[in-house]
């Protein structure tokens, strides 16, 4: 019986290679989702007290076609304590550090409309200075500010020291949970600070930097920053979910955000964190980000080809793993063929283009205390690795 019919079967194999590959392309890929999946609730699990959950955006852009391909979003645990609902996919969340990726391609926008010189003091575009020297106290933060220019801001080269580093500053932070922070005022006890070093001497990563990028480009368009954001990035780019918590009230259309933590401290609803303002005040959802990096990388939506050159033009920094920073962006690499160029924020949250790959990553563990990067990210680009770019998307049919 064995011999009797040797061909009985062609015509099924003939069906199973012509059809049977993209069942198994989708049970791979399934299988790789489960994975991923698997990668992020190990994550969210080594939040302090499990407090925060995890947000993540895999999405995979064609370069030639200036497209995104696909994209899987994966989600776990909930936005405010065991006892609150689920995160879901469309859930808010502060995008910390982020925000500072947006203020330089804010400024950038401007420079290429050449309403904006990065290379000019900044302190010469004002005739009267007084609104931002009288609140300066240290003599040699007043001296780097008489030479420094919004590019070595953007790039963390202005020497300037960082203003959660002033002790008595945070020590007022950390107390009055439901102050409001002005803008003015984190500058006066920033300006109290002895710079790092001369200008353009070191790479110092501040949010002094961008605290004063943010004045400054408040006082030049004589208009609120996150106004500014909204005429020139959220709107165009119909990015409806985005905008600067404690700046502004959430858009009618968001749900309720994912809280962030600081260890066990809950800072989203607690004012103070007003004071993360133009470095880091920025709320989102993963599809707005996606939006927002997609048109960044692979379109001219926003800069032109030289200015995204210019933001991405990057110099070392000092830190590990090669870090180096361009212009309120930076690269790193994580191993062979597996270089990451974005940001991340102190309550790990994430937005990096794997370079070799055109994979974008972007999410939050809303829990200062984890390693996003280490332990989410890497652990996935593995996953990504051994699967294939191109099996992966053979189970959206996608060609590109």
């Amino acid at each position: 019986m064995r011999n009797r019919y040797p061909f009985m079967f062609l015509p099924l194999f003939v069906l199973f290679v012509l059809f049977g590959y993209g069942v198994l392309a989708q049970t791979a890929a399934t299988g790789s989702e489960n994975r991923i999946q698997a990668i992020l609730e190990k994550s969210t699990s080594k939040n302090i007290a499990r407090k925060g959950g995890g947000l993540l955006s895999v999405s995979f852009f064609s370069r030639p076609n200036n497209g995104l391909c696909a994209a899987s979003t994966f989600i776990s645990g909930n936005i405010a304590g065991s006892k609150s609902a689920a995160v879901q996919s469309d859930t808010p969340y502060g995008i910390a550090s982020i925000t500072k990726t947006f203020l330089a391609t804010l400024a950038l926008i401007y420079a290429q409309r050449k309403k904006l010189d990065l290379d000019t003091p900044i302190i010469g575009m004002f005739d009267k200075k007084e609104w931002i020297l009288d609140h300066i106290s240290n003599r040699r933060f007043k001296r780097n500010l008489a030479t420094v220019t919004f590019r070595q801001l953007l790039s963390h080269r202005a020497g300037f020291a960082d203003y959660w580093d002033n002790n008595k500053f945070f020590e007022i932070w950390r107390k009055n949970k439901q102050k409001y922070w002005s803008h003015l005022e984190i500058l006066k006890w920033a300006g109290q600070m002895k710079p790092k070093c001369k200008v353009d001497r070191c790479f110092h990563y501040s949010d002094t930097n961008y605290l004063i990028a943010g004045l400054i480009l408040e006082r030049k368009f004589n208009e609120r920053l996150h106004r500014l954001f909204w005429k020139e990035i959220f709107d165009p780019l119909k990015m409806l979910c985005s905008w600067m918590f404690f700046e502004e009230s959430k858009p009618s259309q968001c749900g309720p955000v994912a809280h962030s933590y600081e260890r066990k401290l809950d800072v989203t609803k607690n004012r103070m964190q007003s004071a993360d303002w133009a470095s880091g005040g920025i709320y989102s959802t993963l599809e707005n980000q996606v939006k927002f990096f997609r048109a960044l990388f692979f379109t001219e939506r926003l800069l032109s080809k030289q200015s995204r050159e210019e933001m991405l033009s990057m110099r070392k920094t000092g830190w590990l793993r090669s870090y180096k920073y361009g212009l309120g962006i930076y690269g790193l690499k994580m191993g062979r063929h597996m270089t990451l160029i974005g940001h991340e924020g102190i309550h790990n949250a994430f937005s990096f283009l794997w370079k070799e790959k055109d994979i974008l990553f972007t999410g939050s563990l809303n829990q200062e205390k984890n390693q996003a990067v280490d332990e989410l990210l890497y652990p996935i680009m593995r996953v990504l690795q051994e699967d294939g770019r191109a099996r992966w998307l053979k189970q959206y049919n996608q060609g590109c």
